[in-house]
């Protein structure tokens, strides 16, 4: 277990523990490490690789001297960003969340179960990213750009965008035609 790999009391600990935890280990506590040591703004985009070989000898759980990513977006993005980019995609996050919930509950209002189940879908999909980023990092990014574009226009869509209008003018006929 992950609490085994930590713990000294356990059989064998960090030092039995399999290679890739270890390594997946060191890179989280590299990027904390990093967070830690620039707190506001970070290294800079795509810089924590550069510092991933100088941090994994401060931590000493493995030696890693290639640059690798922290496998968890959380830490990646305050390592590189800071709390400023930390802050600011907590917040998109939220925000997006929050408009879906709205705009779900304007749907259950009005009966509109479809739309309703795609504010669901979409805030899922938020939320299972969300989870995913605790162990992953921004691999695929455009992919998480577009799901956060689509969910927003889908909060953002309302009974007039989506019901189509019915032609209310009937055009006269001439009575003597």
């Amino acid at each position: 277990t992950l609490g085994a790999v930590f713990s000294s009391s356990q059989e064998g600990g960090i030092r039995s523990a399999d290679q890739a935890i270890v390594g997946r280990a060191t890179e989280m506590l590299a990027a904390l490490y990093v967070f830690l040591d620039h707190p506001i703004v970070g290294v800079g985009p795509g810089m924590f690789g550069y510092e991933m070989p100088d941090y994994s000898k401060i931590i000493g759980l493995r030696n890693i001297l290639t640059t690798r990513q922290p496998h968890s977006l959380y830490l990646g993005v305050a390592a590189e960003y800071g709390a400023t980019g930390l802050i600011t995609l907590l917040i998109i996050f939220g925000f997006v969340l929050y408009q879906l919930a709205v705009a779900r509950k304007y749907w259950l209002e009005l009966g509109n179960t479809i739309m309703a189940n795609l504010c669901t879908g979409f805030s899922l999909a938020v939320i299972s990213y969300m989870a995913t980023g605790l162990f992953l990092h921004f691999a695929y990014i455009r992919y998480f750009w577009l799901m956060i574009a689509l969910a927003v226009v889908t909060s953002g869509f309302r009974k007039q965008d989506v019901e189509p209008e019915i032609e209310t003018e009937i055009e006269a006929v001439p009575a003597d035609a």
